[in-house]
């Protein structure tokens, strides 16, 4: 088990504080340009929204133009995009009317089982009754991330040997730094 504590060979313990707090302060002026950068990202963002789906069309519709080329040649064009999302409490509802008005197709049911490795031959005969009934089954395994991160930090805490290349794992020194 390799240890945790980490300090570069040959440097006096007065100069190696004082890199790790120069650091240390260097993260936090990134950390906080970050957070700058992407409140400045926000308000942009919003900005451009008010300005291409409230302000030009609002403009446009008293002018009764649905296209404007500016005296800089920019063609600034007014269409309507239909957008959607159909509520949660309202789905089944909505799926009803598709299928009632001949528009079945389009709503796609999945049907998942969560089968451990362990029950492959309980797997296998669920896909073969679905083939028999005219199906197409699609299988596959998964390892949720979090559940491998998990046992993998549990195998290597007990020092068990773990091939870490075989699950793309690696070890990463990561300095996570707060003002308290």
């Amino acid at each position: 088990m390799e240890s945790t504590n980490y300090r570069p060979a040959m440097a006096p313990a007065d100069a190696w504080q004082a890199r790790v707090s120069d650091l240390a302060v260097a993260h936090e002026r990134a950390t906080k340009r970050v957070a700058d950068a992407e409140a400045e990202l926000s308000r942009a963002n919003a900005e451009l929204r008010e300005i291409a789906e409230r302000q030009i069309p609002e403009l446009m519709d008293e002018m009764g133009l649905s296209t404007f080329t500016t005296r800089d040649g920019l063609v600034v064009e007014v269409k309507d995009k239909l957008r959607h999302s159909i509520p949660k409490d309202r789905r089944a509802e909505a799926h009803a009317w598709l299928i009632a008005n001949g528009h079945g197709a389009v709503v796609k049911r999945d049907v998942l089982v969560r089968l451990g490795v362990e029950s492959g031959d309980r797997a296998d005969q669920a896909r073969h009754l679905l083939e028999a009934a005219g199906f197409e089954p699609s299988t596959a395994e998964k390892v949720e991330p979090a559940t491998m991160g998990a046992l993998l930090d549990e195998l290597l805490e007990r020092g068990e040997d773990v091939p870490l290349e075989l699950f793309g794992a690696w070890r990463q020194r990561l300095a996570k730094v707060v003002r308290k």
